[in-house]
């Protein structure tokens, strides 16, 4: 964020890496994330300049019509250690510990408001297949359009905000950093918060952070702590030389690996009796399945390729 914030703001991006920080930590301590969240969304539609990438550029259709339906796969250790992140990106455990956290907050703060309705349950079905189906296609659009620009020109090793910004220069010319700039900004903003706040529902309902205080205070002590803690560490990354491509691309095959045995247990408690009649069905309990079977047989390819 703060090399992309670099591109038009004549500050050092490590300055604005720590002014963003103390940004995002004082307000997640300090404003209620469903009140935080109504602004910063907005500037999710900062990616649908992508789509208009792709509507502006010279992209061979054929081909990638043709290497989608039947991608070339040679098996190697690069290839399935990329489809592990792809999955680990898609497939994120940290989404499981911030959505039922979320519910059981919000079903907190509006207790009369009882258990979910039907109309609720189909709302949030239809909420979750919108979200991922939008995401997919943002993401398919920038995949085509980093591969119709940067690919093409032989840039194959990005590593700054700079070189990501050619992606949207056909599209933008000179405004192609502003553009890249606002998307990861603003989406760094919204994502960012989400990332520390799940580890932090995870940790603090996990551990019992002072006997003598009230379960309440207690875990709101807790949760400030690790987000505190994990945003430190993040930034704290950023001066110790990593390359923030390279840390994304690691996390991704984290996440991967870890989202099996995640994805297995929200399979039992879905199928669990005391589900009532909203036990999870057999077109459910399929895909779920399929996801586990995928999601363990990845990793140990790429492992055992290595």
């Amino acid at each position: 964020m703060g090399a992309s914030a670099n591109l038009i703001v004549p500050v050092p991006a490590s300055v604005l890496a720590i002014g963003l920080t103390a940004v995002m930590l004082a307000l997640e301590i300090t404003v209620p994330y469903h009140r935080y969240s109504k602004f910063l969304r907005w500037l999710a539609v900062s990616l649908l300049a992508y789509l208009f990438v792709l509507a502006s550029i010279d992209v061979d259709w054929g081909s990638v019509a043709h290497h989608v339906v039947l991608p070339h796969f040679s098996g190697s250790a690069a290839e399935l250690a990329a489809l592990v992140a792809v999955f680990g990106t898609t497939v994120s455990p940290y989404l499981f510990f911030w959505q039922t956290s979320e519910e059981v907050e919000e079903e907190t703060e509006h207790p009369d408001e009882g258990m979910p309705s039907d109309d609720n349950i189909r709302a949030m079905r239809l909420d979750v297949i919108g979200g991922m189906v939008s995401a997919c296609v943002i993401a398919f659009a920038i995949i085509v359009a980093a591969a119709a620009t940067l690919h093409t020109n032989g840039i194959t090793d990005i590593q700054t905000a700079n070189q990501a910004a050619e992606a949207l220069k056909p599209f933008a010319g000179d405004l192609a950093g502003l553009v890249f700039a606002i998307g990861i900004v603003g989406l760094g903003l919204l994502a960012v918060p989400v990332l520390a706040g799940s580890t932090a529902y995870a940790a603090s309902e996990a551990v019992s952070w002072h006997e003598g205080l009230s379960k309440r205070f207690r875990e709101a002590r807790g949760f400030y702590a690790v987000i505190t803690f994990s945003m430190l560490v993040g930034l704290a990354l950023n001066f110790a030389g990593m390359d923030p491509i390279q840390g994304l691309y690691y996390a991704a095959i984290v996440n991967g690996i870890a989202a099996p045995p995640l994805i297995f247990l929200m399979i039992l408690l879905a199928r669990s009796p005391e589900m009532g009649a909203r036990r999870s069905g057999i077109l459910s309990l399929a895909v779920c399945g399929t996801a586990v079977a995928i999601s363990v047989a990845l990793p140990i390819a790429w492992l055992a390729s290595s």
